[in-house]
């Protein structure tokens, strides 16, 4: 009899025992797909926080250069309505200098078309043509002078045509004074936005 019960008890734990194997393999099984799943989804959020991380750099980088890029922008001149801008630019400089100024041609130049060439005739008093000159060249836009030629005017005759702008009147009553007016042109070029 006792041999049938130990076999009974021994039958019993070799079935808990398969039983629990079982069950432990199942969860095994289990935690491994867990674990699985887990280091998918922690790749995922690695790369996923890499891509934010690139993505908030590039912004921080546009953020930072943007006053860079607004700088830079006005060494060129804009598009149409920018050289309109321009051109009204340089005429007041010549009258806040004290010169009459007449843009004569304004052409665009180079390869892509991204060059500004613009003739100018000026006159007036020395001093007045030489600051004219001055703050040409002190503007904040890439400026390269081609021709630049300045002349005296010493005598008014009646039959010649005047220097631009210039009045009978106000030739004399420069030349009455012994202050000589001086007249001239320039020619530069200017870089500008690409069309």
């Amino acid at each position: 009899m006792m041999n049938s019960k130990i076999k009974k008890t021994l039958i019993f734990l070799f079935i808990i025992d398969a039983g629990l194997f079982v069950l432990g393999s199942l969860t095994f099984w289990d935690i491994k797909t867990m674990n699985e799943q887990t280091s998918v989804f922690e790749n995922e959020i690695i790369i996923n926080t890499k891509r934010e991380e690139a993505l908030d750099s590039v912004v921080n980088m546009i953020n930072d250069t943007k006053l860079s890029v607004a700088k830079l922008d006005t060494f060129f001149v804009g598009k149409d309505e920018a050289l309109a801008g321009f051109i009204k630019l340089v005429e007041s400089m010549a009258k806040g200098a004290g010169v009459n100024a007449t843009v004569g041609s304004v052409s665009d130049e180079g390869v892509a078309k991204d060059l500004l060439r613009m003739k100018l005739t000026f006159n007036g008093p020395w001093q007045s043509v030489i600051n004219f000159i001055g703050i040409l060249e002190s503007v904040p836009y890439k400026i390269e002078t081609a021709n630049l030629s300045i002349n005296t005017i010493t005598s008014f005759d009646n039959n010649e045509p005047l220097p631009q702008a210039l009045s009978t009147k106000d030739v004399k009553v420069k030349l009455a004074s012994k202050e000589k007016l001086w007249s001239g042109s320039v020619e530069f070029t200017v870089l500008k936005m690409k069309p």
